[in-house]
């Protein structure tokens, strides 16, 4: 995959897998309890966001990823949205905290009330990924799901990130 595209096998054998069917299962329980709290959130992006087509294969891949590192590990999603998955890999122990980081300001409110009524906590930081504002070598584990390529200055964010990176830390 030297060109960055799945073969279709591949991406058939992830979504049959029973990892996928796991992860599907902590998805649509998210969803059931967050949904309330995504008010017009709803309305820019999908509640269901790992049935998007892309995401089948992207959510897998980070996941598997994550499960390399230690669980005392910190983790940013960057451009998070808001999903499952930072609550997945926080509440199946792949990290002892994860920041969902993203440029949306609204957000801060929603990810307050799905914090409030689940017993796992992410935390929200607003910014923008050419100032992040998180410390230089805090970050064990940074990930984006597609949200890099829809940005400008790709390589001051890319600076950026490896600045917030602890010696040895991830990006993916």
């Amino acid at each position: 995959m030297k060109d960055g595209l799945v073969p279709k096998t591949k991406y058939e054998i992830v979504v049959k897998s029973s990892k996928f069917r796991q992860i599907e299962k902590y998805s649509n329980k998210f969803i059931k309890s967050a949904s309330p709290f995504m008010g017009k959130y709803k309305e820019k992006w999908v509640l269901d966001s790992l049935h998007q087509w892309s995401r089948q294969w992207e959510y897998p891949y980070i996941i598997e990823k994550a499960s390399e590192l230690k669980p005392e590990s910190i983790a940013v999603d960057l451009g998070s949205g808001v999903s499952f998955l930072p609550y997945y890999l926080k509440g199946n122990k792949f990290f002892k905290e994860v920041i969902a980081f993203d440029y949306d300001n609204s957000l801060s409110a929603v990810y307050d009330k799905i914090n409030a009524s689940m017993p796992i906590k992410v935390k929200f930081v607003n910014g923008d990924l050419r100032h992040l504002q998180l410390k230089p070598n805090s970050i064990d584990f940074a990930y984006s799901v597609s949200v890099l390529e829809h940005t400008d200055n790709f390589n001051l964010i890319l600076n950026n990130i490896y600045q917030i990176l602890k010696p040895g830390g991830k990006l993916s």
